[in-house]
Parts: structure tokens; sequence; C-alpha cells
């Protein structure tokens, strides 16, 4: 919360599942779609030399095994503890504007 403020309609808001009372977990698991997207740490790359079956196996913090992903199909938000340089903030100087 900000300022002792609670969320307001439009607010953008981060929970974790088990936090959920409606619907119940495994009804709420039932609903979840292609769509969701995860993150995760990739733990492992496996890059084949015909080019079709590359590969990444992910770990998602609150699922329990190891997800395989083709590679082609992942978006790289972090490197390591850094973000990819496209994730960074640009620096501009501003100074001559005063």
């Amino acid at each position: 919360m900000i300022d002792n403020v609670g969320p307001a309609s439009g607010w953008t808001v981060v929970f974790r599942l088990d936090n959920v009372i409606c619907p119940q977990e495994e009804a709420l698991l039932k609903k979840i779609g292609g769509e969701l997207e995860l993150s995760g740490k990739v733990t492992f790359i496996s890059r084949q030399t015909d080019g079709e079956s590359n590969f990444a196996v992910i770990r998602v913090k609150g699922i329990t095994s190891p997800l395989i992903v083709p590679l082609e199909n992942l978006r790289v938000v972090g490197i390591g503890s850094q973000r990819p340089a496209s994730c960074l903030p640009i620096r501009v100087d501003d100074r001559h504007l005063l």
C-alpha cells in the first residue's frame, strides 16, 4: 500500500495465487488460459544442430517442477540480477533545458 491508502480501481497490483479466496484454487487452475505469462530463471539451455529443437529448462517460483519452453517463445526481461540493455533507463542530459 502507498501512504496508508488502499488500492483503487485501475491500479495494477501483485498478489500470490494462494491468497485468492474466490474461486477456489482447483477451480482457478482450470480457468488459467494459455495467454498467462510466467517468469522464471533459466537453468539449462539445449541447442541442437538442427535448430528445430532448441529449448530452455526454467524454474518458476511457486511451480514445483521445472518447465521446458522452446527458445523462440522466450522474452528476456533480466540477465542475472540485471535487466538487459533494452530495458535499462536512458539518461537524458536536460541541463540545457533550464
